[in-house]
């Protein structure tokens, strides 16, 4: 029973003040089950916010992270957007009190880190004026408030909770996200070819691949922050689960990626391979019993959907329409100006384009908004971050972390989405 309880502890990162972030997850556990209250318990939520520790908000902003397209007040006003001001305004308001961390990646990237927020800041604002849109004010306060915890709020020696306590407090948002998804019904119906009926997707508070990435994340979590083996097989069993409810390809290949990333944590390259063929050969040889799940089986067909179209030639089938859609976002970059295709036009693809459908690929969409150079930097940071963190305790999960969203981001359009350009700055 301690252990299970433990993954509701804080205590190691905030101390007696979880007692705030505790308030703060009750009120949206509450929010999940209500019709009808909505304005006042965001109220109360912005109230608890409001007078928490600085730390203890900061972890309350990653929980909201899930829930910005769910909390809107009645009158119009997003709580994303009085989140983010009142989180900047408690770091101005407090700045005196915290000491500057001294890390690696503070030491050796700091250049890179500055050029790369300065380059948005610009483009963000050059947005606001132009268009009086409020995406690239959002990226300035996403990168602000992440680099502001990283290099004020913890140090090298305790980078490893601010990763922990960033995955667990993701995974309890998730869990009182899916509850709202199934409480108000958000799921979609997906006609599955090969099995000639339709089977909801788990949709949650984001969508279907975009909750995944928070489900992944969560099993990110047990895989290497829980020490006790039936919680550990409980909790990845459990958002194992959920990430099939996705019926997701690109979440099946992600959660590839990551046990992979995991068994290499664990040995050799050598005991790595072993391992995988042990384990491919486990799941053969059992496949005729889990391919019989209700579960597993709409996954299934969506491979062997996917695995045909490839087969026969037609990307554009297999990638339910990706291909198409990206080449038309593409040919309009390309009849773009050379000044535009290096730096960007500050605007977002969709409406760069007059398109009807998103990307489904956020580098199209950050190619668009920040150009070739925003790509750049992007690249270069997040590389250096991952070469500069190696050989410390928390390389793997940091590693599994990017590993989702950066490599999840080539199949949909979140670079608007505020746990993207959180997450990928942790």
């Amino acid at each position: 029973m301690r252990d299970f309880l433990g993954l509701f502890d804080f205590k190691y990162v905030l101390g007696k003040s979880q007692i705030w972030l505790y308030m703060y997850m009750f009120v949206y556990f509450v929010y999940a089950f209500t019709s009808g209250l909505e304005d006042p318990l965001l109220a109360i939520s912005l109230l608890i916010f409001v007078i928490a520790p600085l730390r203890a908000a900061f972890l309350m902003f990653i929980f909201y992270l899930l829930w910005e397209y769910v909390t809107t007040f009645s009158f119009g006003i997003t709580v994303v957007l009085l989140m983010q001001l009142l989180m900047i305004a408690k770091m101005v308001i407090q700045k005196d009190k915290q000491k500057k961390a001294s890390t690696i990646i503070e030491r050796k990237s700091k250049s890179l880190q500055i050029g790369l927020l300065v380059y948005m800041i610009v483009m963000g604002a050059a947005s606001f004026l132009v268009s009086m849109s409020m995406t690239g004010l959002g990226f300035v306060f996403k990168v602000l408030i992440t680099f502001y915890a990283i290099h004020f709020m913890y140090s090298e020696r305790s980078y490893d909770n601010l990763l922990k306590s960033v995955l667990q407090i993701l995974m309890l948002s998730a869990l009182i996200a899916t509850i709202y998804g199934f409480y108000h019904d958000t799921a979609l119906d997906r006609w599955i070819s090969g099995l000639g009926d339709s089977f909801s997707q788990l949709y949650g508070t984001l969508g279907t691949t975009r909750m995944a990435f928070i489900y992944l994340t969560s099993v990110t979590f047990f895989l290497y922050y829980v020490k006790n083996v039936i919680v550990k097989a409980g909790g990845i069993i459990v958002f194992t689960a959920l990430t099939l409810m996705t019926i997701s390809l690109t979440a099946i290949i992600l959660y590839g990626v990551i046990i992979f990333i995991y068994t290499l944590s664990k040995g050799t390259l050598g005991k790595v391979i072993g391992r995988g063929v042990m384990f491919l050969l486990a799941v053969a040889l059992t496949f005729p019993v889990w391919s019989k799940f209700d579960i597993v089986q709409p996954v299934l067909y969506r491979i062997t959907f996917s695995a045909e179209a490839y087969e026969s030639g037609d990307i554009n089938k297999a990638t339910t329409g990706r291909e198409e859609i990206q080449e038309n976002y593409m040919k309009k970059l390309d009849d773009s100006s050379p000044f535009t295709i290096f730096f960007g036009n500050a605007e977002s693809a969709i409406s760069s384009t007059g398109s009807d459908m998103y990307s489904h690929n956020t580098y199209i969409d950050i190619l668009f908004f920040f150009g070739i150079l925003g790509i750049i930097l992007l690249v270069l940071y997040q590389g250096k971050k991952i070469l500069l963190v190696r050989g410390q305790s928390y390389f793997y999960p940091l590693l599994s972390l990017k590993a989702i969203l950066l490599l999840g981001a080539a199949s949909v359009s979140v670079m608007s989405a505020s746990y993207f350009m959180v997450l990928i700055f942790i």
